[in-house]
């Protein structure tokens, strides 16, 4: 069987262009479908991919063009929903249409070579590498160990961008060792070891071609040194992060009083001020470039800020923003003194320490704002003894018995005021609510920078947010020896050490303030890659940035439907599962028979047909339950058929399960206990007696019959019901002897009886737990007394009888009496207590 590959980015590019060459009549639809098909299974044969009929053919070109094209227009196709792989193709040719065509320049009509990716090599290795049986196992069992590897904090890289058979190797060992990897794939841990082996010869067959190539990483890179001074743009083309600000130009002035972007920017303004004062006053209760919080504010509105900066007299800026988001509000300020920007230089440069490749280069960052006074040392010693739990500000014991802990340390008064005292205490510490902290008593250093490498590495990844709360989660053994007691205290710490270089949302770091905060797409995006169902444990545990409850919502909440449930705890997204148009064709028919059938098909019944007639989509994803499978048909087929639950219907005319039953009662004029089981069966839902019971008439334990069968002497039948219950109730089992009942047409039976009192009775009324299948139970009951619900009789019963007032005899009694099928009582203290309460009255 042929390899299933999915789109590359070179594909995608070229599919784009054809598609802009039909939109603008360079040709037609048709001819660009067939040459698209035709040049891309080309391709596939020069790279030496093997390929069968469905590959790239027409009517799947066809289907990728509707997408693509509808993408490029920003409609929607009616089709499911594009990969992230052609809507970045559409966003790339957006901003530049170059690199799109630069993709394609190599393609050749006859031989159509374009770059393979490291993946693809790998399979065309394996083709000519080992048994063609064992292809299929070896790619696989190496996809299952890249998705773990990629998805694993410690590598995060795939293996098929390793140049180094010494990394293979060192992934090989980590999987033999991990227990959770082992624990996960016990079954087949030797074959994955055998495959990884495969790959390590692969990668050192190919480990001088492969070094050669840009995109590959190695887990030993060492990146050099080096320092370079460049100048703001004032564009998209910024990226400021891991930079420092050296200088501004202006006027002819040069000024470099500062040390970091919050400091730039706070300078900026004050130059600015003292050239014309009422523009920046002006802006004050405002946003600089437009909509969104306060950035220039008087002290009276300071508390709408979250790090206000003072830059003048009485008047203060926000500063809770990135580097890059400082330039942009610097460059709005400039836009209202009608400044150009090329007129005003700030000058700035990048330093890259030494560090491997696959981790993020951490800053040595000092503390926000530190002052240093002449005391501070002396400071620090008091408070890293004394107060290594925090220090209260602004109390008088805690100022009282500071100056205590200073003179009997070093000898002598501290001579300042208690506000001063605060104020020092303040130029050294991290405030929190009332408390002052030692930041290196919150966090040790070394943590300290295991945690903001963390933080820019996830961000280095092209991740947007990082939530507080999971960010605490995932160091919480870390905070252990320190003061960081809860999320909310961590975003103080943080905004301590990194407040210019990063955003602090109120639950949420993120790199930039205009960021657009988008959870669906990396769920989904994971889960693509994942190419099988992942338990939502492993899900929550790589997306660490994101509380547990957002990625559940995006699993299960509204607008969920694209990410499928294979099982409990289990999902998959829609994409990755793939019909053939034969395939589809097939499916459709066999629902659209079973509805002109019998107006709905049952999705087990869909899941058994499919695996009778087309077993090679459970070849192909062997992954897949009956639940998964039904419920990506349910996706596709959205726009053909109505779902509800397990039944499928014409479209727009919805039928629930009771609707079913309901159907095949009322079409039927006899059937048996037998025949709602099959359809129980198919349908895997419980049989809805209520249902079926409105609709037919049960006259004994295995038969059904139409509900116009029914010819019962009324007056004659209650008449003869009143002989057993002479008091306001009695079970339907204690009228057991049927000799004096009226002629019914049927022999007489406790299911006759039970369907009559329930749906033919005028003097008596049936109150139960439900209809069951075996067993006739419940208490016919005089409508004329006060007993109105079936928790009414219970208590009634268990109180008028001589049972123990404990669970298990009185659940005991009721099955016995007829009361109930089964052991099983909802609102039992509730009954024990109302039933004592009769007793007791009784008494009385």
């Amino acid at each position: 069987m042929a390899i299933r590959i999915p789109w590359d980015q070179y594909e995608a590019a070229y599919l784009l262009l054809v598609c802009i060459d039909v939109i603008e009549n360079h040709t037609d639809r048709a001819t660009a479908i067939k040459k698209v098909s035709e040049t891309l299974r080309k391709r596939a044969l020069h790279n030496g991919i093997e390929i069968d009929s469905m590959y790239r053919n027409e009517n799947g070109i066809s289907m990728q063009m509707t997408i693509m094209t509808s993408l490029y227009l920003h409609k929607k196709s009616g089709l499911h929903g594009a990969s992230k792989l052609f809507v970045d193709t559409v966003e790339l040719y957006e901003k530049n249409p170059k690199a799109i065509k630069d993709r394609i320049e190599n393609l050749v009509e006859g031989g159509a070579k374009l770059n393979m990716s490291n993946k693809e090599k790998f399979y065309k290795w394996l083709i000519a590498s080992v048994r063609p049986g064992d292809v299929s196992n070896v790619r696989r069992r190496c996809d299952l160990v890249d998705v773990y590897i990629k998805n694993h904090k410690k590598f995060n890289t795939s293996i098929y961008e390793l140049n180094n058979p010494q990394d293979v190797q060192r992934i090989k060992t980590f999987i033999e060792k991990d227990v959770f990897f082992k624990a996960k794939n016990s079954r087949q841990i030797y074959h994955i070891l055998k495959s990884m082996e495969i790959f390590y010869d692969f990668v050192t067959d190919y480990s001088k071609t492969i070094a050669e190539e840009p995109n590959l990483c190695n887990l030993n890179i060492v990146n050099q040194d080096y320092k370079e001074k460049e100048f703001v743009k004032f564009s998209f083309e910024d990226k400021l992060a891991y930079t420092k600000p050296v200088s501004i130009e202006y006027n002819g002035n040069i000024y470099s009083d500062f040390s970091n972007w919050t400091q730039l920017y706070v300078r900026v303004l004050k130059i600015l001020f003292k050239e014309n004062k009422n523009i920046l006053i002006d802006l004050c209760g405002k946003n600089i470039t437009g909509t969104g919080r306060v950035e220039i504010a008087t002290i009276d509105q300071m508390d709408q800020m979250i790090a206000p900066k003072e830059f003048a007299d009485g008047l203060y800026v926000e500063t809770n923003i990135s580097a890059t988001d400082i330039t942009k509000k610097i460059a709005g300020v400039l836009s209202y003194y009608k400044i150009k920007v090329q007129d005003f230089k700030i000058y700035f440069e990048r330093k890259h320490e030494q560090t491997p490749s696959n981790a993020v280069p951490v800053k040595k960052t000092k503390q926000a704002d530190s002052k240093v006074f002449v005391d501070a040392d002396k400071y620090r010693r008091i408070l890293l003894t004394h107060y290594r739990k925090g220090f209260r500000l602004n109390d008088k014991l805690s100022v009282r018995r500071f100056r205590m802990q200073w003179k009997s340390e070093f000898d002598f008064e501290v001579e300042c005021s208690d506000e001063e005292l605060c104020e020092n205490v303040m130029k050294i510490c991290i405030r929190y609510g009332d408390m002052a902290y030692l930041p290196d008593v919150m966090l040790d250093e070394p943590r300290r920078m295991k945690l903001l490498a963390y933080i820019r590495k996830i961000f280095s990844e092209g991740k947007n947010v990082i939530y507080y709360e999971s960010l605490f989660k995932e160091f919480s053994e870390d905070f252990e020896d320190g003061r960081i007691n809860n999320a909310d205290m961590l975003k103080t710490y943080l905004s301590h050490y990194v407040a210019d270089e990063m955003y602090f949302g109120k639950k949420y770091i993120a790199p930039d303030s205009n960021v657009e905060i988008d959870l669906t797409e990396e769920v989904r995006n994971f889960l693509i890659e994942a190419d099988t169902a992942v338990a939502t444990d492993e899900i929550v545990s790589s997306l660490s940035h994101i509380t547990r409850d957002k990625v559940v919502t995006v699993l299960a909440g509204t607008n969920s439907e694209e990410f499928i449930r294979n099982q409990k705890g289990k999902y998959f997204h829609e994409s990755i599962v793939e019909f053939t148009t034969d395939e589809m064709i097939k499916i459709v028919k066999w629902i659209n028979e079973a509805i002109a059938d019998k107006e709905y098909m049952g999705g087990k019944e869909l899941v058994d047909l499919i695996g009778r007639n087309l077993p090679d989509i459970h070849e192909r994803y062997s992954f897949l339950t009956w639940l998964g499978l039904r419920d990506v048909l349910r996706y596709k087929l959205r726009d053909e058929f109505s779902f509800k639950g397990k039944i499928i219907s014409a479209y727009g005319k919805e039928l629930s399960m009771i609707k079913v039953f309901e159907n095949f009662a009322k079409s039927h004029e006899y059937f048996t206990l037998d025949q709602l089981n099959t359809l129980k069966t198919e349908l895997d839902t419980p049989i809805y007696f209520d249902a079926v019971y409105e609709n037919s008439l049960r006259i004994n334990k295995e038969e059904f019959v139409s509900k116009d069968k029914a010819k019962f002497d009324v007056t004659a039948t209650d008449f003869a019901i009143e002989m057993f219950c002479t008091g306001d109730f009695v079970s339907i089992k204690d009228v057991n002897l049927f000799g004096g009942f009226p002629n019914a047409y049927f022999s007489w039976n406790a299911f006759l009886l039970q369907h009559y009192v329930a749906n033919y009775s005028k003097k008596f009324k049936l109150l139960h737990a439900g209809f069951t299948a075996n067993k006739p139970v419940g208490a016919i009951v005089k409508r004329n007394s006060s007993l109105d619900t079936f928790d009414d009789v219970v208590i009634r019963a268990v109180a008028e009888s001589n049972v123990s007032l404990n669970s298990n005899s009185i659940l005991e009694f009721l099955c016995a009496s007829g009361y109930l099928a089964r052991k099983s009582y909802g609102k039992m203290d509730e009954l024990i207590s109302q039933a004592n309460l009769l007793r007791m009255n009784k008494g009385d």
